[in-house]
């Protein structure tokens, strides 16, 4: 009987203690103050797809998953990797967290993209989808803007996927050599624009195969409207006439002064009118209509070109004005401005 109480005795003490053991073991684990449990765990996050091919002008919806212990967040931040045109986005849903939608704009240059989502409650842990994007149909590459000449310099804006340039120059209207190929956004004329006449320049820009874009629509340095895409070499000017509702707009393409020697030099103005029912035109200089030529003037055929020889003795030294009024169903067109002449010994 003593022998039993003993081992009764004994398992008591055992078992007391693995409860006691229990319960420190359960104070160890649990925060001081009986506080809240530990944050969930954040072990990876996963883009679904992983990998996908995305035609340029398409779009893609792509889903993350955040893994990690129960109730983990599944709010992510989404960003899209640098190096892809403006158009291209990538813009989260504002009402599902975990999906986001990529679309890459027709005129995309990057052939690979990298969208990544990274857990908000542990940015360290974020996920990445590659995407290949694709030409599609072939896109023709905007035309070159902001036509214009520094001193005897072509140049022009870059235009986004643009291998390179095709650059023809004009004089007087008429094709001068041969297009020049270049990489960059000018082009120095100097050796070519020595001669009297009025420059103006056309330029393309050229498609990449790789791409596969093709070439843009040539841009026409003339349609620059404060008209720097024009450029006056010489004494010949080009003056263009423009009527309105009320009276003409006269645009003279030189100088703002032309000048001219008595020795031998002479001024050519050739005459531009845009606008139809003209059927005839007065120069007019110092205030004194020419109605024919003589005296160092040479009035051309319809009385669209006039030349002043400075060596003429009747031609005086000092400032001019020329102007010119158009005749249209029997009313005179007056002009707004004038062309300053200059006739130096």
């Amino acid at each position: 009987m003593q022998k039993v109480s003993k081992s009764i005795l004994a398992m008591t003490g055992v078992v007391l203690a693995c409860i006691l053991a229990a319960a420190l073991l359960a104070a160890c684990r649990s925060p001081a103050g009986g506080g809240p449990p530990a944050s969930p765990v954040v072990n990876r996050v996963t883009i679904t797809p992983g990998e996908v091919t995305v035609t340029r002008g398409d779009s893609q919806e792509f889903t993350a998953l955040v893994e990690g212990s129960e109730g983990v967040s599944q709010e992510v931040d989404w960003t899209l990797e640098e190096g892809h045109v403006a158009g291209t986005t990538l813009t989260p849903d504002p009402d599902v967290p975990t999906k986001a939608v990529l679309y890459v704009a027709a005129d995309e240059t990057a052939v690979t993209l990298t969208v990544t989502a990274a857990s908000k409650a542990n940015p360290s842990k974020s996920g990445t989808a590659a995407v290949t994007v694709t030409p599609g149909v072939p896109q023709a590459l905007p035309a070159p803007q902001n036509l214009r000449w520094s001193g005897n310099t072509a140049q022009w804006d870059p235009v986004t996927g643009a291998a390179g340039y095709s650059v023809q120059l004009y004089k007087n209207e008429t094709p001068e050599g041969d297009p020049v190929e270049l990489a960059g956004t000018s082009h120095d004329f100097s050796g070519s624009v020595e001669d009297t006449g009025v420059y103006t320049f056309t330029v393309t820009a050229k498609g990449d195969e790789a791409a596969f874009f093709l070439d843009s629509a040539a841009a026409d340095s003339t349609g620059t409207e404060d008209g720097g895409g024009r450029l006056a070499v010489g004494t010949k000017v080009s003056v263009i006439f423009t009527p309105d509702d009320e009276s003409g707009n006269l645009t003279v393409m030189a100088p703002e002064v032309l000048t001219i020697s008595k020795t031998s030099e002479t001024a050519t103005l050739d005459l531009t009118v845009e606008g139809d029912g003209f059927n005839g035109f007065i120069w007019v200089l110092d205030g004194v209509p020419i109605d024919a030529s003589g005296n160092g003037i040479t009035l051309g055929s319809g009385g669209t070109t006039l030349t002043i020889n400075a060596a003429d003795s009747s031609v005086r030294l000092g400032g001019h004005s020329v102007t010119v009024y158009a005749w249209r169903a029997g009313v005179l067109w007056s002009p707004r401005s004038a062309v300053s002449l200059n006739v130096t010994q």
